[in-house]
């Protein structure tokens, strides 16, 4: 595996709240960086609401919310951190979401 992790801001935060939708967070994380995003990701399992003051610390765009639902139904929510508009997306779309949103 040969890519780098883009500096400058954070374009996407992605918060996993449970044991499941972390794991996929991680794997998320990683295929977006190889497509050339800025990613956070909460690696000590902390609270929605510690996450969520991380993702604006880091200025992020964008935030991934996964948790059990969504796991269930293939889908999360991104909260676009300017508007605070949130939509649900399914997994197959996420890349190209944030492709279309220009996120980098």
């Amino acid at each position: 595996m040969n890519f780098c992790f883009p500096s400058g801001e954070t374009d996407i935060y992605i918060i996993g709240l449970d044991v499941e939708s972390r794991a996929w967070a991680f794997t998320k994380a990683v295929e977006l960086r190889k497509n050339g995003h800025r990613m956070e990701i909460d690696y000590a399992g902390r609270s929605f609401k510690a996450q969520m003051r991380d993702a604006n610390k880091s200025h992020s765009k964008y935030v991934i919310i996964a948790g059990e639902d969504e796991m269930s139904k293939k889908s999360v929510i991104i909260k676009n951190m300017a508007t605070g508009v949130q939509e649900f997306i399914e997994f197959q779309n996420l890349l190209s979401y944030f492709e279309n949103k220009n996120a980098t």
